[in-house]
């Protein structure tokens, strides 16, 4: 699932998951990192860069915006809407 994602501190090749293992390894095997490990790394350094501090001012601002023209948020859709 985060395949091309990760890649290995050593050798610097990109690292795959088996099917019948819940660990990444890199092709030289010089490096192995359970599936949570992982999952957890990418999710820590994705949040540091989609959710800045200049984003998240944006959203409240955004929020207060809604909030201030009286819209209920409970209304609002999660996801944007496909055109």
């Amino acid at each position: 699932m985060l395949a091309g994602l990760l890649l290995c501190g050593c050798c610097r090749q990109t690292m795959a998951a088996p099917a019948e293992t819940a660990a990444y390894q890199c092709p030289d095997h010089c490096l192995s990192l359970a599936a949570e490990q992982a999952t957890d790394r990418i999710g820590t350094v994705l949040t540091a860069r989609l959710f800045t501090e200049e984003s998240v001012r944006k959203l409240v601002l955004a929020q207060e915006m809604i909030l201030a023209a009286g819209v209920d948020m409970a209304r609002c859709p999660s996801t944007p809407a496909t055109p």
